[in-house]
């Protein structure tokens, strides 16, 4: 298989795994290196430059080969960000368990969008860590370039399945005209939870990242 030089807008399928350098904690992993048996793993779909990694990991692999393996050392700054000292707040113990959260020490809490982590709890107050947990750390990444997808029905049906999961690539029928593009849903899809936002967010996916298709229409499987 030749390999292809990665350019901003390609979509590719990839494989990664997070760790922070130190502590070896994997913070993401999207396979298996031992899979269950049963188990399904598959690529994940990235639009380079869309950020749908961390912006440090979009920039490095431009200009890099698919396929081929790569593995990295993210500085702190570029990963996470730094530890921020602002990021550590005080409040009272009744604000935490009146969302129903645990107030004791080492409990994860979301609190107005973000989430933190109780460090010191006691005398009615506890002191919350809003910082990511790898801020400050180094990372070790590892990145399987696998496959640049050029075809225009497939990158669909890829933008399809990450905003509906549930139903496998292969799967989705895609028509395609000269500006629209028809979906056939498939029965099974319109049993799920949220399916109006996820079909929202499916269109919304396909035309930011393929703008030459004005109209998207959905039918209904029979």
């Amino acid at each position: 298989m030749s390999e292809i030089e990665i350019k901003k807008n390609d979509f590719l399928l990839l494989d990664w795994e997070i760790k922070m350098k130190t502590s070896g904690n994997i913070l993401d992993k999207t396979f298996n290196d031992k899979p269950i048996k049963g188990e399904i793993t598959e690529p994940r779909l990235v639009v380079v430059g869309a950020r749908d990694l961390l912006p440090y990991l979009d920039e490095y692999m431009i200009q890099h080969k698919i396929p081929q393996e790569l593995v990295l050392t993210v500085p702190s700054l570029d990963g996470y960000g730094e530890r921020d000292p602002s990021k550590i707040v005080t409040v009272p113990t009744r604000r935490i368990t009146s969302r129903g959260f645990s107030a004791r020490l080492g409990s994860i809490i979301d609190m107005d969008g973000r989430r933190g982590k109780i460090i010191t709890s006691g005398a009615g107050r506890v002191r919350v860590d809003f910082n990511h947990p790898a801020a400050g750390q180094e990372l070790e990444v590892k990145l399987l370039l696998r496959k640049k997808v050029n075809d225009p029905k497939e990158r669909i049906q890829l933008l399809l399945h990450r905003a509906i999961p549930e139903i496998p690539t292969e799967e989705w029928k895609v028509n395609i005209g000269t500006d629209s593009i028809e979906i056939e849903i498939p029965t099974v899809v319109m049993f799920l939870e949220g399916i109006q936002l996820k079909k929202n967010k499916a269109a919304l996916e396909v035309k930011r990242f393929m703008p030459e298709y004005t109209k998207i229409i959905f039918h209904e499987e029979v």
